[in-house]
């Protein structure tokens, strides 16, 4: 049987159900029983977490599909970032009072907590990676914003890509088995701007303080394709025949006679530079030997 790779890019909400027609597709064309390993960024992590602990649902009968798909449309009905807004001023004013306190205790007032808190109570409770299936094999992927460097939630631990200069990442596993998914999938989908950094410490993932340093995280500013994580799987035996690449981030916008302010030439530069990632991605991809097929709007006028 043919072995495929599946890449959730990020994108929100957006990602999440436009990865969900995309899912939709592979069990309808009998290719989701194939997907043996899946990466996933933000609002592909969303997804994919519920993909995967709902592994027999998604490919079982129609009517299974249908009600596992039914939780996460009802989740994004929720519409949690509503939600965790309303809430922030009553928090703030919960961390003032306890300024004084632990940092833990501040910590659990943040909205990065309240994220992680919806996604427990609607999606996966208390589950950690290591109640993961073994296939398909999942990979969290978000950023280590201490090092600059990307990461990976699996069922084994936390995998960072330790980057040196002049030479190939170097991977640390950690075997971080304690780690709940609703942590690894907060720190996935922690958009940069909206949500704060995700400090996570040692005993957040089950290991001692000298193991691991805290460090902080954030969604796939290192990669929001989701596509990175094949490169460590290219000597995997037998090896994937492909890779699909499920790409709902937003077309890029070309503007005309724009008058833009300080504000707006910082964000359009910022655009500029993520659609210039988004081409070069595939380009560092192809390195991994692996042959791969986008699923995607076109990203701007030039792309078709």
């Amino acid at each position: 049987m043919p072995r495929l790779g599946l890449a959730l890019s990020g994108g929100g909400f957006r990602a999440t159900l436009y990865h969900l027609g995309v899912v939709r597709f592979l069990r309808d064309a009998d290719l989701l029983s194939q997907v043996t390993h899946i990466a996933s960024v933000s609002g592909g992590s969303i997804l994919a977490a519920h993909l995967v602990l709902n592994w027999k649902r998604y490919t079982g009968s129609p009517q299974e599909f249908d009600a596992a798909a039914e939780e996460l449309l009802k989740f994004s009905r929720f519409d949690v970032r509503n939600h965790i807004v309303r809430r922030v001023p009553m928090y703030s004013l919960c961390r003032l009072l306890l300024r004084l306190g632990p940092a833990r205790w501040r910590e659990r007032l943040t909205m990065n907590h309240m994220l992680r808190s919806y996604y427990e109570k609607h999606l996966y409770g208390k589950k950690c990676v290591h109640q993961l299936p073994e296939q398909p094999e999942l990979h969290i992927l978000a950023t280590n914003v201490s090092e600059g460097a990307l990461c990976s939630f699996t069922r084994t631990g936390l995998i960072i890509h330790h980057r040196r200069s002049g030479r190939p990442d170097q991977c640390e596993r950690l075997p971080a088995r304690l780690a709940q998914i609703a942590l690894a999938v907060a720190a996935s989908s922690a958009f940069p701007g909206f949500f704060p950094l995700v400090p996570i410490h040692a005993d957040d993932i089950g290991l001692r303080a000298g193991e691991f340093p805290s460090q902080t995280f954030t969604d796939g500013v290192y990669d929001n394709l989701g596509v990175r994580a094949f490169e460590q799987l290219k000597d995997i035996n037998p090896p994937l025949e492909g890779i699909l690449v499920s790409d709902a981030g937003a077309p890029f916008q070309v503007l005309t006679n724009t008058y833009l302010g300080i504000i707006g030439r910082s964000v359009r530069a910022s655009d500029i530079l993520w659609d210039r990632v988004w081409e070069l991605a595939p380009v560092g991809t192809g390195r991994a030997g692996q042959g791969i097929l986008f699923a995607a709007r076109p990203r701007s006028p030039h792309l078709r």
